[in-house]
């Protein structure tokens, strides 16, 4: 329960317990991991889509629902999530925006934190914090959300959704040298193209 999230902190603050907030623990550096002993505040049943919204192009999610969960609700509205990393079957779009995770399709549509528009937090001390990116002043948001739970826990989020293509083509190339690949690359995006998804793979 979000709601009781807060005070929980602020227990575990008085008693000078450190916590880590935890969803589907899929990282690989050890973020989710209490390397100084206390509470792992396990957040994965914070798994409600609360809305989605095609007229204004953005959807409600709870930290802990599942990257392609939400990929399959927007399937059949026309629209996807853009972030798009290799665990998205699994990872949670709270961890993915605690880690600014990426994906493919990073180039044309940025990494996680391009793809939020308001965040809530709950801060170490227990106060519940609403970001939004529209905000006058420094940039909070992009702070917050890259921060990997130091700063705040994410319980909920406002993402970017986007209108899928009306046509798709996929192109496979090989080339004999990782440094050819590379300058292909660098030549197409020179060209003003920007594909949706752009991945080079060495042997």
């Amino acid at each position: 329960n979000a709601a009781a999230l807060p005070e929980v902190i602020k227990i575990l603050n008085k008693h000078n317990v450190p916590f880590v907030p935890r969803t589907a623990a899929t990282n690989h550096d050890g973020g989710c991991i209490a390397v100084k002993g206390g509470c792992i505040l396990n957040l994965s049943a914070l798994n409600k889509i609360i809305l989605t919204d095609t007229k204004h192009k953005y959807a409600v999610v709870e930290c802990g629902v599942v990257n392609k969960h939400l990929q399959d609700v927007l399937e059949p509205l026309g629209f996807f999530y853009a972030p798009d990393p290799a665990s998205q079957a699994f990872s949670t779009i709270g961890g993915n925006a605690a880690l600014n995770a990426g994906g493919p399709k990073t180039l044309k549509y940025g990494a996680t934190a391009a793809n939020i528009l308001r965040a809530e937090f709950v801060t170490p001390e227990g106060e519940v914090l609403l970001l939004d990116r529209s905000s006058n002043g420094p940039d909070l948001l992009s702070l917050f959300v890259k921060s990997e739970g130091t700063l705040g826990i994410i319980t909920k989020l406002w993402v970017k959704i986007t209108p899928k293509q009306p046509a798709l083509k996929t192109v496979l190339a090989y080339f004999s040298t990782l440094k050819d690949t590379m300058q292909t690359v660098k030549e197409i995006t020179a060209a003003g193209i920007l594909p949706s998804a752009l991945e080079a793979m060495d042997k």
